[in-house]
């Protein structure tokens, strides 16, 4: 077994060894499925390029040669996986609806999966000396090199820019007291996001590169790269189901804390500052973020943010159902229940409603005017 052939072996080895040990755990987040998910991917593309290894780019074995296109499409759906983990990771309403509508992010990797699969079944029922198997075999190849090409390239480029941007928001975040996410999942997200980049940025390098032994170096820094992201992947696992543990208030706290925010939310209705944080609630409640965050979780299923806003949504329905409703506004009306913006009360009460608050205010509108009657 020559060298290539034993890092590839490894590289298998290490990356289902990964996608094991955090995705079969007990607990299991939404964001350590989606990081299982980057590591099957990986693991996908070593074992593609293995058995290409083993038996040849040229072979006419059907098996080995769909294995060769499968490549180029797992490649493509690489950039998106690993910029929809880190958006889990720190996910709140608007994050929560990029996962929600995460397939339109393949569409790249789908069409080349259909044209891959079409070209594959129609060559294998056509002459190969006939003018349509020389025509879809010239599709197929132009389809898989303008993929891996510039697409995967401004792929990268694109799913890297917006994972910076979300790391950046969540660190003035962080730095504001917001406790949306904490400082180890932070360290974390730079770390995979760094890693991510310097890697591909060796791969293409190595690709331009005339010397020689650039792969056999990319080989190798590929097994310390997944080597890495499986360990610290899984640490950064073990560290958020600590942090839960430690969270967990004792059964008397938990109700006094439990009663007092349920009391706050409805009679002083901090939701209506528009500049409420996790911070300043929890000082109001005379107790920590941690505390109050975990408690929000498990009582009600949400995170802050879908919290604060659900009250929100509620109180624009009281002020839809009256019948001073159409003195305000949309906008007046988001700026008077905590909103920021007009898009953002739309798209959150739509979210929560399955309608927007003009559709909802026309309905309560005319109940108003048939009870009336």
């Amino acid at each position: 077994m020559n060298s290539k052939i034993a890092i590839l072996v490894l590289l298998n080895i290490v990356a289902y060894a990964g996608v094991f040990l955090i995705y079969f755990k007990k607990e299991v987040p939404e964001s350590n499925k989606r990081f299982s998910y980057f590591l099957l991917l990986l693991a996908g593309i070593f074992t593609e390029t293995l058995l290409i290894n083993l038996f040849g780019a040229e072979n006419s074995n059907p098996i080995i040669v769909y294995a060769s296109l499968l490549l180029f499409v797992l490649c493509l759906a690489l950039p998106p996986s690993m910029y929809l983990y880190l958006v889990s990771l720190v996910k709140s309403d608007k994050e929560e609806s990029i996962l929600q509508n995460g397939l339109k992010h393949y569409a790249p990797a789908l069409v080349l999966l259909f044209v891959n699969t079409v070209s594959y079944i129609a060559m294998y029922n056509l002459d190969n000396q006939g003018k349509n198997y020389a025509l879809m075999e010239s599709i197929r190849t132009y389809a898989n090199f303008i993929s891996l090409l510039f697409i995967f390239f401004g792929q990268v480029i694109f799913y890297i820019y917006l994972s910076t941007q979300l790391y950046r928001k969540r660190k003035v975040m962080l730095m504001g007291s917001q406790g949306i996410v904490s400082n180890n999942t932070l360290t974390w997200m730079r770390r995979f996001l760094i890693s991510f980049s310097l890697l591909i940025a060796v791969l293409y390098l190595v690709q331009l590169s005339p010397l020689t032994g650039g792969k056999s170096f990319f080989r190798i820094m590929l097994l310390t790269y997944i080597c890495f992201i499986v360990y610290y992947g899984n640490k950064n696992h073990e560290y958020v189901l600590e942090n839960i543990k430690d969270e967990t208030l004792d059964e008397a706290t938990r109700e006094r804390l439990l009663r007092d925010l349920k009391q706050i939310m409805q009679k002083e209705k901090p939701f209506l500052n528009n500049e409420l944080t996790i911070h300043s609630l929890a000082q109001q409640l005379n107790t920590n973020t941690k505390y109050l965050s975990y408690l929000i979780n498990k009582e009600f299923d949400q995170n802050f943010n879908s919290y604060i806003n659900t009250h929100r949504i509620e109180e624009a329905k009281l002020i839809f159902s009256g019948p001073d409703s159409q003195k305000y506004t949309i906008e007046a009306i988001a700026e008077m229940i905590g909103f920021k913006s007009k898009s953002t009360f739309n798209s959150a009460f739509k979210r929560y409603t399955e309608m927007t608050p003009s559709s909802f205010r026309s309905i309560k509108v005319k109940e108003l005017k048939a009870g009336k009657g």
